[in-house]
């Protein structure tokens, strides 16, 4: 699943922000992503053969400079002419009722999917990354923290 960006940087848990990068791939708003070998901004996936580790999370009007304001637009996708902030941290919007209150009260864990998405789902199969992106914390919220986990490869 992928979630609207609540909030990033400073406004979600008071972190600085990160290094800015071109994105490669059109993505949307709340896309994970992770660099190619040029560098650039690209959808983070679990998938044996094709892993990219998360690193940061797409979010419409990245700031360029810091103290610079932005627009959000959930609706329009970024394009390769576009960039992105590495930003480890961010609050993250689902539909209402997605978590439980079990799944809250846990913490439970969410995993880096595939195509940029994240997943309560245990990855699991040779070669697949194995890499926890954050925790649920309401019904509707997850705590993206991608310092929390480098992630490894399941043999």
């Amino acid at each position: 699943m992928t979630g609207y960006v609540l909030a990033s940087g400073l406004k979600a848990v008071a972190e600085s922000r990160g290094k800015t990068v071109a994105v490669a791939e059109s993505m949307e708003n709340g896309t994970l992503f992770g660099l190619n070998a040029q560098g650039k901004a690209v959808k983070a996936t679990k998938l044996a053969g094709s892993v990219v580790k998360a690193l940061g999370m797409v979010y419409e009007g990245s700031v360029r400079e810091w103290g610079e304001g932005f627009v959000e637009d959930p609706n329009r996708p970024l394009n390769t002419k576009s960039y992105v902030d590495i930003m480890a941290r961010h609050r993250v919007g689902v539909a209402e009722g997605t978590f439980t209150i079990a799944q809250v009260a846990n913490k439970t864990p969410v995993y880096l999917g595939l195509a940029g998405e994240f997943t309560t789902t245990v990855p699991t199969g040779t070669g697949t990354l194995k890499q926890r992106v954050g925790i649920v914390v309401g019904q509707s919220t997850v705590e993206i923290d991608l310092n929390a986990d480098l992630g490894e490869i399941l043999a």
